[in-house]
């Protein structure tokens, strides 16, 4: 899947189970490049553009100018700079991994234009033919239904539920 939805209680561990279990696992990976994980507040752009340019070569403008170049272009935009990251790898990469920590920031704190903008960004490049980006995004389980339906992936996301785990669990899953 290119959206995968990481729901649980608040304190459940959703965060560790990516943070610290799947981003270092997917990181050793010569075929993956995992972004910096985002976490969207009210400027969602703003913190994407910020992962984007944690490395080479996505110019010297830096983040405020990134913000504004995917604003105006689109996903066609976002999937340029991701291409440029993966290309400039040593490696032959694949995929690009895009976290989303605390996804219902979206819901609960992003203003309606901040948020659509950046849905529609996300939308339409994991929607693109031959995509490398995928999704994953951590959401407290009372938020998931209204996050993937404004997300307006609720067909083609997986969605995977983190119970609370005690320490032992939590040390055997990261």
């Amino acid at each position: 899947a290119r959206f995968v939805a990481v729901a649980g209680a608040s304190g459940s561990g959703k965060s560790s189970l990516v943070r610290a279990g799947l981003v270092p696992k997917l990181t050793r990976r010569a075929d993956w490049r995992v972004l910096p994980p985002i976490v969207p507040g009210g400027r969602p752009l703003d913190a994407l553009a910020r992962a984007l340019v944690v490395g080479p070569p996505t110019g010297s403008d830096g983040a405020p100018a990134l913000a504004e170049r995917l604003d105006a272009g689109g996903a066609p935009e976002l999937l340029a700079v991701v291409d440029e990251l993966l290309a400039a790898r040593e490696e032959e990469t694949n995929a690009a991994l895009l976290v989303v920590d605390q996804f219902e920031q979206l819901v609960t704190q992003g203003s309606e234009e901040q948020t659509s903008r950046f849905l529609d960004l996300l939308r339409g490049a994991l929607a693109a033919q031959g995509s490398p980006l995928r999704a994953v995004v951590t959401v407290r389980s009372e938020y998931v239904n209204e996050a993937l339906r404004l997300a307006a992936v609720e067909e083609r996301a997986e969605t995977y539920l983190v119970t609370s785990l005690d320490r032992h669990q939590l040390r055997d899953v990261i």
